[in-house]
């Protein structure tokens, strides 16, 4: 397994077609979090709080409960 990935994005990007979107989430068994209604700068656009928090509640997620990645060959 490799490391966890978040795939964030619109349908309505003019850039990224939505299945080029879904393809990538799919490709890297991503967790996909679609924003419908923004533009492709999601961090720049009007309600740029929903991918934020997406992103935020995914790490929270994802991480270990002690915030620190695993590390190669350690045997924690």
């Amino acid at each position: 397994g490799g490391a966890p990935v978040l795939v964030l994005g619109t349908p309505d990007d003019n850039l990224i077609v939505p299945a080029d979107l879904r393809d990538t989430a799919r490709r890297y068994s991503a967790t996909l979090s679609e924003f419908p209604g923004m533009g492709h700068d999601l961090m720049l656009d009007e309600g740029w709080q929903g991918p934020g928090r997406a992103m935020i509640e995914w790490l929270d997620q994802t991480l270990p409960a002690d915030g620190q990645p695993a590390v190669a060959g350690s045997s924690a």
